[in-house]
This record gives C-alpha cells, structure tokens and sequence, in this order.
C-alpha cells in the first residue's frame, strides 16, 4: 500500500470532476452561448429547452432575463465565466430542464452556482422542470 501524498488526498473535485482556471476557456465555440441579454434574472438551460424557455421570456415581456444556452453538458467544460459574469449582474438564477426533479442535471448545476456564486445571490436557485 502506498502511503498517501497531497497530490493522492481525496478533494471537492471528485464529485464535480476535474477542474480547469476558469480563465482557460478561450475557444468561442465551447463556451455558453447567451440567447438573450437580460439584468433581472438569468435563465440557464440547455438542448431543446433554450427554444422554451425564449419563447416563455418574450411571451411574458414583463420580465427582463438573460438566457444561457450550456451548449455543452460535461462537467469538464461548462463555462463558469459566462455563467458568473450573468450572476454577477442580475443576482437571480432561474434553471430550467426537461429532466426529473430530485435527479437531474440541474439539481446538480443549482447545486455547484449555489456553492460558488452563494454571496452573489439575492435567492436560492430556482428551478423548472
């Protein structure tokens, strides 16, 4: 058996998967893509949901939101820029997803922006299956 060294040490990472600097995503057609450009809320989603969820924001007018299309679903590569940045600025996030409630893909992303953006929020992530 081989004694344990920091670099063997269990860490936050396994549940989440390998990180990368947030910064390092640089090709333009991997990062999320923002649909709509918003200040009250943001609406992340992603596959056929997006087209949803545009429909839903322009048909009810009255709220301004910014809409987050994933385009990708592996851990590795969702970008935490975008996603921070829209946060950052409206202080709301809004999850939806065609998927089941207590385990989806969304319970796990309101999961992770409520541990990295906690203090950027106004409210808990909501979500929308």
């Amino acid at each position: 058996m081989l004694p344990r060294t920091a670099s063997s040490t269990p860490s936050s990472d396994c549940a989440t998967g390998p990180s990368r600097p947030e910064s390092s995503i640089s090709d333009k057609s991997i990062r999320a893509a923002i649909r709509r450009h918003g200040s009250q809320i943001t609406v992340i989603s992603y596959l056929a949901m997006v087209r949803h969820v545009l429909e839903a924001v322009e048909a009810l007018g009255v709220v301004d939101a910014e809409v987050i299309d994933l385009r990708w679903l592996d851990r590795a590569s969702i970008d935490w820029d975008t996603i921070g940045e829209s946060i950052k600025k409206t202080n709301n996030v809004l999850i939806a997803e065609q998927g089941a409630v207590w385990t989806s893909y969304g319970g796990w992303l309101a999961d992770e922006i409520q541990r990295r953006y906690f203090y950027w929020l106004d409210q808990p992530v909501q979500r929308v299956t």
